[in-house]
């Protein structure tokens, strides 16, 4: 049987909501993906959500973003949809080149975060509406086949 679960949230483009977002992110993934080896996968999916949302708060002039999330047997999706002008997040971005004990500057890596960490990202763009979706596949719950 294919457990699946939604939650949609519709929120003011501020910072302090993509908190609150992450937190709620985590916390369904956490309750859904109950393995200790789903961890890491987490905390990923938690970054390129938090940087989608960023990026969309600081960058949008959308007066509402809807955010949806997904989570099925091995995978979590994370849908944010804007509206204004848009830009194709698909495009490759560059992270910089750092020496071993560099730390990454803060501001502007958020795309290159995503594109590294996410397992698919895909684009829409219809009726000065975008629409973001963000995947990660987690460990196969045990007695679940892929």
């Amino acid at each position: 049987m294919n457990d699946t679960r939604r939650l949609r949230i519709s929120l003011e483009p501020t910072f302090g909501n993509v908190d609150m977002v992450r937190a709620a992110v985590r916390g369904v993934c956490t309750d859904f993906f109950q393995l200790a080896d789903s961890a890491e996968s987490i905390m990923d999916f938690c970054l390129i959500v938090t940087e989608l949302m960023n990026n969309a708060v600081e960058h949008s002039a959308s007066a509402v973003l809807d955010a949806e999330i997904l989570l099925s047997d091995n995978e979590a999706v994370f849908r944010l949809i804007s509206e204004g002008t848009g830009f194709d997040p698909t495009l490759t971005a560059m992270m910089p080149g750092l020496a071993e004990d560099e730390e990454l500057p803060e501001g502007g890596y958020g795309l290159a975060l995503i594109q590294a960490l996410a397992d698919g990202m895909e684009y829409e763009c219809w009726e000065n509406r975008n629409m973001v979706t963000l995947r990660k596949r987690f460990p196969v719950k045990p007695g679940k086949e892929q």
